[in-house]
């Protein structure tokens, strides 16, 4: 018996609000670019932007998918 073994993939994303992320999950389901999103809820980042640190509220995502969809999924 042959069995295809395909690689998967894990995207970390990040956006702006539980909404947002919602909105951002349902596209990727629908659309077949991944088989599930997981919505982590608030994160704190902490960054340099214009060489000051910097700290806001984001909203983690994760996105498993497979390896050949990820060029897909970057695009979006």
């Amino acid at each position: 018996m042959n069995s295809i073994k395909e690689k998967l993939c894990w995207a970390y994303i990040t956006v702006g609000s539980m909404k947002e992320a919602k909105y951002i999950g349902k596209i990727l389901v629908k659309q077949n670019l991944v088989a599930c999103v997981n919505i982590l809820g608030k994160a704190i980042s902490i960054y340099k932007w214009a060489g000051e640190i910097e700290e806001g509220i984001e909203v983690a995502m994760i996105a498993k998918t497979r390896k050949k969809l990820m060029p897909q999924l970057i695009k979006i």
